[in-house]
């Protein structure tokens, strides 16, 4: 049976240790916050905040590599994410990005990138601090994870700001996401396409530049190949792209997207079906020379499937699929009818959540 680990000790070295001590007293850390919640929140319980930040500034490069790390790993969750920041771990964690070697920027990134989700205002501030070219830079030029932790960060900078998307494009973001999204793990994969995906969300104009990098066709590999996870965030991807252009919505059909979708309709997660509904509905972008060639290639009986028997979210996207299918395309209409989709839709509307009758 393994002895329990003595964190106040470790964290006694953190202070007051060697070079050598620190670094390593920080890896055993490193390997207990790995490990799970309860361990995460123990270390954080003890004190090791102010040890880690002090490291960032201070230390070697291999401890303030692993003190990046530990920090990352904390930073998990709220309350730690906002007190990780409130500490003054920032400026430490950019310097890191700028100065250090690769695997000290590889887990400052990685770090960065925890305490900005689920908070604009970290976010932000984050983006002010200058970690856009260093993380543009190690995407680039970086090793693997050096570029997968780069672009979980450049993920969180993106999401749901069109200035720091616009300031991402224009730093040259897009060509080694569109790279990573073809030639690195699945993972990276994974992340590029959210990346892509929330770029893509915020103005046509990043849309055609996405599309211009080459972006549709290895996100339709990514859709038919990747992970369960992958392919969702392909998906996610593919519908942001799509979006109001019947150019776009022809290429990424042709590249073959459909077939992927109709199997995540039938056999994938909730969320999966969700996304792909979603992407079946917006690819004929109103043109019903696709909205009929989406029909002919067989959307509508799953989607009325999943109109009858899917979960209420479920039921709402595959609804929303039909109806912009019927928008595009009189056929469509003629289709959704003699599938017997008429009876649920009606129900939904009478018996359904505000969202589903809307």
């Amino acid at each position: 049976m393994a002895r329990p680990v003595d964190v106040p000790s470790l964290i006694a070295l953190l202070k007051e240790g060697t070079e050598a001590e620190k670094e390593e007293e920080a890896l055993k850390l490193v390997e207990l916050c790995f490990k799970g919640e309860e361990q995460r929140a123990e270390v954080f319980n003890a004190g090791a905040l102010q040890p880690l930040v002090a490291l960032l500034k201070k230390g070697s490069d291999g401890a303030a590599a692993a003190a990046a790390l530990a920090l990352g790993h904390l930073a998990t969750c709220e309350p730690r994410k906002s007190q990780i920041f409130g500490a003054g771990a920032l400026h430490p964690l950019v310097a890191l990005l700028e100065e250090r070697p690769e695997v000290a920027k590889a887990h400052a990134a990685y770090a960065l990138g925890n305490i900005a989700s689920q908070s604009e205002e970290r976010t932000a501030q984050i983006f002010k601090a200058g970690v856009l070219q260093p993380l543009v830079t190690l995407l680039k030029v970086g090793l693997a994870d050096a570029k997968g932790q780069s672009v979980f960060a450049l993920g969180q900078l993106t999401f749901n700001s069109e200035e720091r998307s616009v300031k991402i494009a224009e730093a040259g973001a897009l060509l080694p996401l569109v790279t990573l999204l073809m030639e690195g793990p699945d993972c990276y994969r994974e992340r590029a396409a959210n990346t892509l995906g929330n770029l893509a969300a915020l103005t046509e104009e990043l849309c055609a530049q996405i599309a211009q990098a080459g972006a549709l066709f290895p996100l339709v590999k990514l859709l038919k190949e990747g992970s369960e996870g992958s392919k969702q965030q392909a998906a996610y991807a593919l519908v942001m792209l799509s979006f109001f252009s019947k150019d776009r919505g022809a290429q990424i059909i042709k590249a073959g997207a459909l077939r992927p979708l109709f199997a995540m309709l039938e056999g994938g997660s909730d969320h999966a079906k969700e996304l792909a509904a979603s992407a079946l509905g917006c690819l004929p972008a109103d043109s019903e020379e696709l909205g009929v060639l989406v029909v002919k290639a067989g959307a509508l009986q799953p989607l009325v499937t999943l109109v009858k028997n899917g979960s209420e979210d479920v039921r709402v996207h595959a609804a929303c699929a039909l109806g912009r299918l019927a928008s595009a395309s009189g056929q469509a209409i003629e289709k959704i009818f003699s599938a017997d989709a008429l009876h649920p839709l009606v129900t939904m509307l009478k018996h359904g959540s505000q969202d589903a009758k809307e």
